[in-house]
């Protein structure tokens, strides 16, 4: 693993990624929640553009995600328009990686409820994953996959809360009902 690591071409990519982290470490800036969603909705006409990465490890593969670009785009007053792209390299175990363009998502958020003093702020999602990822290579699914999330959130003074959502996916294997909560942030 540390000679592959320390391969020249390796190296290279390694030393750009850490030039570019600390040349716009001090520009960037980052909010909760990162692995659920919130009910805020963008102003109209503001775009909101991220990149970011994931890392998923199972007993026989790994999954990066790397780049991934987010944009979202406030429509209209309470409903946010959102777009996912993200570039997959799937790495299993015995047999060959991929890399590429993975699934991508497309949703617009709805918020119907605004917080009130005592009720939280509610948004609906309607989701669908276009299947543009290569499934012969493990980097999509094959066919289009429809999510429905609620968002729900609350400020407490100086806390903030958010989470709980809901999926259905038709076709997968563990098609449940899948609800998050990711907590408290100052």
């Amino acid at each position: 693993m540390l000679l592959r690591f320390l391969h020249p071409r390796s190296l290279y990519h390694h030393s750009i990624s850490i030039f570019l982290l600390v040349t716009f470490a001090s520009i960037v800036q980052a909010d909760a929640p990162f692995i659920t969603d919130d009910p805020d909705i963008s102003d109209v006409g503001q775009l909101q553009l991220y990149f970011y990465s994931t890392v998923q490890s199972a007993k026989h593969t790994n999954q990066i995600i790397f780049p991934a670009l987010e944009i979202d785009y406030g429509f209209v007053p309470n409903v946010e328009l959102h777009l996912q792209i993200p570039i997959l390299t799937f790495i299993p175990q015995r047999v060959t990686r991929a890399a590429g363009l993975s699934d991508i998502e497309a949703s617009f958020k709805y918020q119907f409820i605004d917080e009130t003093t005592y009720f939280p702020s509610v948004a609906i999602v309607p989701t669908i994953e276009l299947p543009t990822g290569d499934a012969s290579r493990n980097l999509g699914n094959g066919r289009p996959w429809y999510k429905l999330p609620f968002w729900f959130g609350k400020v407490l003074g100086k806390w903030a809360t958010y989470g709980g959502w809901f999926s259905f996916q038709p076709g997968y294997r563990y098609a449940k009902l899948f609800i998050r909560w990711l907590g408290f942030t100052i």
